[in-house]
This record gives C-alpha cells, structure tokens and sequence, in this order.
C-alpha cells in the first residue's frame, strides 16, 4: 500500500494535516496568533491582515465580541470583564486557527 495525501479543492492545503504545499515542499502552517496578557487587558501582536477575531462568553453562553484586525492596527489590544472566555482567532492562509481559554478575575 502507497501512502497518499488528499489535499483541498485548491491543491495547496492537506486535508486532516497542519501542512500545506509551497514551491513544491510541504511545509508545516503556522498557528494564528494567540492572545497575550499585557497592563489592563490582551494584545494580539502581529496579527497579518485580515485577521478575524471572536470572543466567546464561555458562562454566559455568548459572543461578546467580533473584529478584525486592520493593517493600521496589527497588535490589537482589548479588555474583558471577569468571566471564562475564549478568543477565536483566524489569520489569513496558511495559518491555522486557534483557540485560546482565559480566565479573568
């Protein structure tokens, strides 16, 4: 049996693997930027543009926030009131999606 890769519609993106197709090698996709703490909320440093961001009430059981990032402004910084939350956070292709929990007291 020959092992094989499926890829996307687009033939660039390995479906079911964190990698994708560049200048004829397969290269691992980065991982959207995660939120940092930083004095009085986050910050998402170095966001590529456009990146979209969702921020999840995790006991209120509600979105709170939806922005995207803008090329005037790639290290967004946002404040949450106390609460469990997680922060969505998509960047342009290739990268992956990530999700992030934080608790804020």
């Amino acid at each position: 049996m020959t092992p094989y890769l499926i890829f996307d519609p687009s033939g660039i993106y390995v479906i079911g693997c964190g990698h994708y197709l560049a200048d004829g090698e397969l290269k691992p996709r980065p991982l959207s930027p995660a939120p940092v703490e930083v004095p009085g909320g986050y910050q998402l440093p170095n966001c590529p543009y456009p990146t979209a961001v969702i921020i999840h009430d995790l006991i209120g059981g509600e979105t709170v926030a939806e922005f995207a990032i803008t090329a005037e402004d790639p290290d967004s910084e946002f404040s949450l009131e106390p609460g469990t939350y997680e922060i969505e956070v998509t960047a342009p292709l290739p990268a992956l999606p990530t999700a992030t929990r934080i608790e804020v007291t």
